[in-house]
């Protein structure tokens, strides 16, 4: 299977160190045989001076055609309050469909203004919102 594996759209705000898609074998304790998995795993770097948040990931699947095959997504929590200069790793399941020829990697953040990038004003950030 040869799939081209490209980025896509990409925040002005990360650096992409790394970024890869493979196969993992798997197994938990309540597993009898490992389970191969798809996965997306990179690493992100916040490249501007304040911290950002709400950082998605998705992987859009494309047919040899072209056709739009459907994606996969990161939960934003999942990758919240990356400080400036810090690398956040993503691993992401994936469910590549089979005829998928093409494979483009976005990556959305927002950017949190200095005063309210400490985690006290995150968390008071947050609890603001939830009323």
């Amino acid at each position: 299977m040869n799939i081209h594996f490209e980025h896509g759209k990409i925040s002005p705000n990360i650096k992409v160190l790394d970024a890869v898609i493979r196969t993992v074998e798997e197994q938990d304790e309540f597993d009898e045989f490992p389970i191969e998995r798809i996965k997306l795993q990179a690493r992100l770097e916040n490249s501007c001076g304040h911290c950002i948040d709400h950082v998605t990931c998705d992987v859009s699947y494309y047919d040899s055609n072209g056709g739009f095959l459907g994606l996969d997504m990161t939960d934003s929590l999942d990758l919240d309050g990356i400080d400036p200069g810090e690398v956040a790793p993503v691993d992401l399941d994936i469910e590549m469909p089979d005829d998928t020829a093409r494979c483009i990697l976005n990556i959305h953040s927002r950017r949190l203004f200095q005063e309210s990038a400490s985690p006290s004003s995150r968390a008071a950030a947050d609890a603001e919102r939830k009323k």
